[in-house]
């Protein structure tokens, strides 16, 4: 090609040509996840108040391009693809297999398409956010193309691969098991200039794999009312609501909160709701439709705004998997004034720790859960004060995204 895409973007550059971003991640689905909640609010943050462009490229069904509406792709089922500007937020869907075990999220297979994609853009970085198929598509779609590229860890790899997934495998086993991931990590990072963590607990884990050039940038929720406004009655009435919202699936520590429920429901008669999708919604709706005291199980909820609402009309909000790297959907809860009943590992722990926005228990202890969902029932009020006023001084995204530009400028400059 001569002089590659990189090179000739910094020659642009040297004239008023702002830097584009973009995005390729495999974590991605319209029905859930923090990584899309993650780059929708990069996009609008971006959009509002730098010359970045972004543009985000992710596998899907089908090869599609649309843009950001009003502050939002237009991704719904039905709606026509609109055609991209030339700057500003866009997204990229390029056809892939459906992801096992994962539905809504798709795999990247096809290197040509994301290689058509990445001349056509002209990136001046990219950042990876996939530890799947991703790193070893896009190292094959960047031949002889001089583009940097900085990784962000999504994933708790080692507690949902090692820890949960082999959980009734021998010691010896998993420690083999242990060092494939380490190497596999090592190796899907090795192309990044940088790898970027959103809590201390998730660099932990590049640590564990070797990985050394890492920075820490939490995610951060964007302003607004959070939820202000009439109160939703998720459960019945004079009861206590907990909320759940996130995947359905088995890793979040669902079955302890379903073990729990009968002796939370005995005690304080609390009554649970859970919002999302997931593998897991036929067999939950199936225990809410025998125990509906007990029990509400409500679809996804796209607006976030909505969830804030809904956040804001329980009295907790359950965390029970250990196994996150940031825990958006705590954060969130905390922004409305909710007090946050979480596992104690993983960045949901660390995140207790910082803010004092909840309190803790033993992972997979339905004893130990209800113990802390009474405990915080009788302080609510207090720790959702302490909750909100720690988040709107830690993790708004006028304070995470400024420091995650600084890190893309760094590279794409250096």
């Amino acid at each position: 090609m001569g002089r590659s895409i990189h090179s000739l973007n910094r020659g642009i550059r040297g004239g008023r040509r702002p830097l584009k971003l973009l995005d390729v991640t495999e974590f991605y689905s319209p029905t859930g996840g923090g990584v899309r909640v993650y780059l929708e609010n990069k996009a609008r943050w971006l959009a509002a108040n730098t010359d970045v462009e972004h543009v985000v490229v992710v596998p899907g069904r089908e090869d599609r391009r649309w843009s950001m509406v009003d502050g939002r792709w237009s991704m719904a089922d039905g709606l026509q693809p609109t055609e991209a500007p030339t700057t500003g937020a866009k997204i990229h869907f390029v056809a892939g297999p459906s992801a096992p075990a994962s539905p809504g999220y798709n795999l990247f297979t096809n290197i040509r398409r994301l290689r058509e994609i990445i001349i056509a853009e002209r990136p001046d970085i990219i950042e990876l956010g996939s530890h799947l198929l991703a790193p070893w598509v896009l190292r094959r779609a960047l031949r002889g193309l001089d583009i940097p590229v900085v990784g962000f860890l999504h994933t708790d790899v080692r507690g949902y691969y090692i820890e949960h997934g082999l959980r009734r495998t021998t010691d010896n086993g998993r420690r083999a098991a242990e060092g494939v991931l380490r190497w596999y990590l090592r190796k899907a990072f090795d192309r990044c200039a940088t790898v970027i963590a959103p809590s201390e607990y998730a660099r932990g884990i590049l640590t564990w794999a070797g990985i050394e050039n890492t920075v820490v940038v939490p995610h951060g929720i964007e302003k607004g009312e959070r939820g202000k406004g009439k109160r939703e009655r998720l459960g019945p009435d004079g009861c206590p609501v907990a909320l759940y919202a996130g995947r359905l699936s088995q890793e979040k520590g669902l079955d302890t909160v379903l073990r729990a429920l009968p002796q939370l429901h005995a005690d304080v008669s609390l009554h649970v709701v859970m919002v999302g999708e997931g593998h897991l919604r036929p067999e939950l709706e199936a225990y809410a439709g025998v125990h509906p005291e007990l029990l509400t199980v409500l679809p996804y909820q796209r607006d976030r705004e909505v969830l804030a609402r809904l956040y804001r009309s329980v009295d907790a909000v359950l965390a029970p998997c250990p196994y996150e790297t940031f825990g958006l959907s705590a954060v969130e809860a905390m922004a409305a004034g909710t007090a946050v009943v979480g596992a104690n590992a993983g960045a949901i722990a660390e995140l207790i720790g910082q803010t004092g926005g909840g309190i803790v228990f033993e992972p997979g202890n339905p004893h130990a859960l209800a113990q802390a969902v009474v405990h915080c029932l009788a302080r609510s009020d207090e720790i959702g004060d302490i909750a909100r006023n720690e988040v709107r001084n830690r993790f708004q995204v006028d304070q995470t995204m400024p420091r995650l530009v600084n890190v893309y400028r760094d590279v794409a400059l250096n």
